[in-house]
C-alpha cells in the first residue's frame, strides 16, 4: 500500500476523489443547460452529503478535509470545476446562464455546493436535508440565471 501512497491521508484522499468523481452526473447536450447544471449540482451534493466515506471522514477526522477547504483545490474539486465549466459555456451560448468567466462561475458553484454539503449537519435543525438541497438548488439557479432585460 505504501508503495503507491505515502500515508493513510493520501489513500483516503484518492478514495474520496474516486467516489466524488463517480458521483458526478453525465450532463448531456439535450435540454436547457442551466436546468441540467442545477439538477446535477443538487444530485451530486445529496450523493456526497450521504456518502458513507464522506460522512465517516466528516464525523471522525474532519481535519482530513481542512486542506481542501482553506488551502488548495484537490483533485475532486478540480474535476468538478472541469465538469461544470463546459456546461456553463453551453448555457451561456443557449442564453440560460448569465455572461461571465465560465471557469469562475463553475468554481463559485463548487464553493456553494461544498459549503452546503460540509455544513449540512451544522444547520440540520434549521434546514433538514430536503430543505437544504432545495435551498442549494434555488441559490445555484438564481446565481446562474441571466438578468431580465
Amino acid at each position: 500500500m505504501y508503495r503507491r501512497w505515502p500515508d493513510t491521508k493520501a489513500v483516503v484522499a484518492d478514495l474520496l476523489t474516486r467516489e466524488i468523481e463517480q458521483a458526478l452526473p453525465e450532463m448531456s447536450g439535450s435540454g436547457v443547460a442551466r436546468e441540467q447544471l442545477v439538477r446535477g449540482v443538487a444530485e451530486t451534493a445529496e450523493t456526497v452529503r450521504t456518502h458513507p466515506l464522506f460522512v465517516k471522514i466528516l464525523r471522525s477526522d474532519p481535519e482530513l478535509l481542512i486542506t481542501y477547504i482553506v488551502d488548495r483545490l484537490g483533485a475532486s474539486q478540480r474535476a468538478i470545476v472541469e465538469t461544470l465549466t463546459p456546461v456553463v459555456l453551453v448555457g451561456q451560448h443557449d442564453g440560460s446562464i448569465r455572461a461571465g468567466d465560465a471557469t469562475g462561475i463553475a468554481t463559485m458553484i463548487l464553493l456553494m455546493a461544498q459549503s452546503a454539503v460540509q455544513s449540512a449537519g451544522m444547520v440540520a435543525e434549521i434546514l433538514p436535508p430536503k430543505a437544504l438541497i432545495a435551498e442549494l438548488t434555488h441559490a445555484v439557479d438564481a446565481y446562474l440565471r441571466p438578468p431580465l432585460t
